[in-house]
């Protein structure tokens, strides 16, 4: 019996950050550190994640209007979804579309339902 071949530990790593592209192995792959502007953009999603009274109330109507066209299907409640989306402010877009997709899933539209929560995931990545 032939003994399995081994798989190579190094892979080829490209970063942006880096100026040039070396062969690493796992362990010795260069720890790159995070600068000023990611750091800010960090706080600033964690921060988006503190609701006002007032986005709240306005995602609780927007989520009310869409559970009352739930019956008529899953194209009504998009399209009242993305009608509704600019009335409402910016940090709680993700709240929105993540009830989106949730419909989705039960109405078994996989497709539309994966979609919509890679597009929440990218909004807000610190959401649960």
């Amino acid at each position: 019996m032939t003994p399995m071949p081994k798989m190579p530990s190094a892979y080829t790593y490209k970063s942006p950050l880096l100026s040039n592209n070396k062969t690493y192995t796992e362990d010795s792959r260069p720890k790159i550190k995070l600068d000023g502007l990611t750091r800010e953009r960090i706080q600033t999603l964690k921060n988006e994640l503190i609701e006002t009274p007032n986005s709240k109330h306005k995602y609780k109507q927007v989520i009310r209007e869409m559970k009352e066209l739930e019956k008529q299907g899953f194209s009504a409640v998009v399209k009242c979804a993305f009608a509704k989306i600019m009335q409402i402010p910016k940090k709680i877009h993700w709240r929105v579309i993540l009830d989106l997709a949730d419909f989705a899933k039960r109405e078994s539209r996989f497709r539309e339902a994966k979609l919509l929560f890679k597009l929440v995931s990218y909004l807000q990545p610190y959401a649960y």
